[in-house]
């Protein structure tokens, strides 16, 4: 499987994010949004989505570093094999769930993406891209064309959720722009 191409057909979770590379072997930084156990002393591989296309690596070997993790894959032996994948998603098989406690918590958060986002004075933010669980910590992240924005879920950042009309009322001024 190692650096194949998959087409997605099962059903799979977004575990994290790769933010960048590490050294000239082709090592990749990767954050992963949840405490994962060991998951990957048991699944030994890691899947890295862009759109509809998942990329297979075998792991050679991995070490946490600061809030990251590095990763050695297979198949990616230098900085330019490497550095395309930035930004993209890293997901698992949804069987390996059992592994992440905090997946129960997300899965409220998850029904939320898509709902559009407004400001306090009611102006289109954008829409709710993504949820992210950063040690406890829920983060939602807001599309809007090729910006992106981060707000931390709390009472004084989230106004309101509307499950009816299906947005999300935020407090402009919490808004964090950031890049992928």
């Amino acid at each position: 499987l190692c650096g194949r191409v998959l087409y997605i057909r099962n059903e799979f979770i977004n575990i994290g994010k790769v933010c960048g590379t590490h050294g000239l072997r082709g090592q990749l930084k990767i954050r992963l949004f949840y405490s994962i156990g060991n998951v990957f002393d048991v699944y030994q591989y890691i899947l890295i989505k862009d759109t509809s296309l998942v990329h297979s690596f075998r792991i050679e070997n991995y070490y946490r570093f600061n809030n990251l993790y590095i990763f050695k894959l297979f198949d990616l032996n230098d900085i330019d094999s490497s550095k395309k994948y930035n930004g993209f998603s890293v997901i698992l098989p949804a069987a390996f769930k059992i592994y992440i406690k905090e997946l129960d918590e997300m899965e409220q958060f998850n029904e939320l993406i898509g709902y559009e986002v407004f400001d306090e004075n009611n102006q289109y933010t954008g829409k709710l891209s993504e949820c992210y669980n950063f040690k406890g910590n829920i983060v939602f992240e807001i599309s809007m064309g090729s910006k992106y924005f981060l707000i931390n879920n709390n009472n004084e950042h989230i106004l309101d959720i509307n499950s009816t009309k299906k947005s999300i009322t935020v407090l402009r001024s919490a808004l964090v722009e950031h890049n992928i």
